[in-house]
């Protein structure tokens, strides 16, 4: 029984010492925190509600742009926001690319211009 909880103990020590070296061994490593985050998900139609309470613009729009000499137009809509005032992330469920870009704006702030 001992020699299993010393090579137990052993074991751990190597695979503790193992993440520790992965850690120094990355060419790129960059930590955040992100102190009291929210992250609210919701369907498309509360989602542009809410976008309209926190922003005070419309949640959609139509964008006009020429292609090949014919103007064309499309639906700009709210697929999510960060909320820089509460912290707050708001987007649709199982909508990946967009959280995940709402977090890099938790994480890193504005990086692109505002609507």
């Amino acid at each position: 029984m001992r020699i299993v909880m010393i090579l137990s103990a052993a074991m751990l020590a190597g695979t503790l010492a193992g993440c520790a070296e992965f850690k120094d061994d990355a060419l790129y490593y960059e930590t955040y925190e992100i102190k009291h985050l929210t992250v609210i998900i919701l369907d498309d139609k509360a989602l542009q509600r809410r976008w309209q309470y926190v922003s005070g613009r419309p949640a959609s729009k139509t964008i006009k742009f020429t292609v090949a000499g014919s103007q064309m137009s499309m639906a700009d809509t709210v697929k999510g926001f960060f909320d820089y005032k509460t912290n707050t992330i708001y987007c649709s469920k199982a909508n990946f690319d967009v959280c995940g870009h709402e977090l890099f704006h938790a994480i890193m702030g504005r990086f692109h211009e505002e609507r």
